[in-house]
């Protein structure tokens, strides 16, 4: 009886303790993996998006500079007739 009274309830809360702070490094541990994939998603993502977007920029630059070499090209020759 005496042991009941004693040593019991503060095994119990100790097992308690234990199972709560097990449970709660689980669930930390699911968040933070699903925050880390979320991360990387959106970083490869994002760096996707930004070479599409060089790639769209260069395009646009090397199509600008091309019409104006060809309008200096056609400018050039019909000085010259």
């Amino acid at each position: 009886m005496f042991y009941n009274t004693t040593f019991a309830p503060a095994f119990e809360r100790e097992r308690r303790y234990k199972m709560m702070k097990q449970t709660f490094r689980k669930k930390s541990s699911e968040i933070i993996w699903k925050f880390k994939i979320k991360v990387l998603i959106f970083a490869a993502t994002f760096a996707k998006r930004k070479r599409q977007k060089s790639s769209l920029r260069d395009l646009h630059n090397s199509t600008s500079s091309t019409s104006i070499g060809e309008e200096i090209f056609r400018i050039d020759t019909v000085k010259e007739v």
